[in-house]
C-alpha cells in the first residue's frame, strides 16, 4: 500500500475544507475521501474519488453535526493506505 499523506480538516462558512499533500507513486490509482458519523468508520461513504494525483484540496458541505475524515490512497493492487482520521463539528 501507499502511504496516506497528512490531511487537515477545517470548517469555513460552514463547509468543511479538506487538504492533503500530492503522492508522487508509480503505482497510484486513486485517492478516496471518506466521511462517517463514527470514529471507527464503521458508518463511512465515499465523498470524493479522484485518479489525478495533482487533487489535494475537496470542499464538502455536510449536515450539522460531528464528522470523521480520512484520506484513503488507492494503489494498482487495490491496496489502501489510510491517513489519521480527523474529526469536526459543523453547526
Amino acid at each position: 500500500a501507499i502511504t496516506a499523506p497528512d490531511m487537515a480538516v477545517g470548517v469555513i462558512n460552514g463547509k468543511v475544507q479538506i487538504t492533503w499533500g500530492v503522492v508522487y507513486d508509480l503505482y497510484f490509482r486513486h485517492y478516496e475521501i471518506q466521511r462517517s458519523n463514527t470514529q471507527d468508520f464503521s458508518t463511512s461513504t465515499n465523498v470524493f474519488t479522484s485518479s489525478d494525483n495533482h487533487d489535494s484540496v475537496y470542499i464538502d458541505n455536510p449536515q450539522a453535526g460531528t464528522w470523521y475524515y480520512r484520506l484513503a490512497v488507492v494503489n494498482s493492487n487495490n491496496l489502501y493506505g489510510y491517513s489519521q482520521p480527523s474529526s469536526v463539528v459543523v453547526a
